[in-house]
């Protein structure tokens, strides 16, 4: 994560360092493959380059079309590497977490909703902070596609980001109907 943060972002040594916490010159080793960092200080800056990572790629969504022709059986969008993103893990975990609550059993929905979650993860379009409204309104739009009723305003915490996110969406998803 120092070495992307360094030649993928462009980031200094000197400020990885300070926001990091350690030697300018501890980074260039760590860069340069030539010392690890302890078990304690790679856990510190873990949380810290996931945020300074995301500060540095996301993208607020769009009114882009997002290929929306995703129609038939279900495939492997819930299949994940173990190097996939983990935000990406997160929010499809939240996602089996919903639809488990709901008593969701509609594998074509929930693959569904997984191709949409996919989509914003792989376009930096969602922070962490919001993977549970992403789970929420993907399966939403999902429930809305396959013509599901039911509920979910109990799984609700904060309305407003949710709303932002369904109408993101939604969005999407209407602007691929012709």
């Amino acid at each position: 994560m120092v070495k992307y943060a360094v030649e993928e972002l462009k980031l200094s040594y000197g400020y990885l360092g300070k926001v990091l916490g350690v030697k300018r010159g501890t980074i260039y080793y760590w860069v340069k493959g030539r010392h690890k960092p302890r078990y304690t200080t790679a856990a510190k800056c873990y949380m810290v380059l996931l945020d300074l990572i995301e500060a540095n790629t996301y993208r607020p969504p769009e009114m882009s079309d997002f290929s929306l022709n995703h129609f038939g059986p279900p495939d492997n969008m819930f299949s994940f590497k173990a190097s996939d993103n983990p935000l990406l893990k997160k929010v499809l975990g939240l996602l089996t977490l919903y639809d488990d609550i709901l008593g969701v059993n509609n594998k074509v929905l929930l693959d569904t909703a997984a191709y949409y979650i996919r989509g914003y993860v792989e376009e930096n379009r969602v922070k962490r902070s919001e993977a549970g409204m992403l789970a929420l309104a993907a399966l939403k739009v999902a429930m809305l596609k396959v013509g599901y009723e039911r509920s979910i305003v109990h799984l609700i915490e904060d309305p407003d980001a949710f709303k932002k996110f369904f109408a993101d969406l939604s969005i999407k998803y209407l602007s691929g109907l012709r």
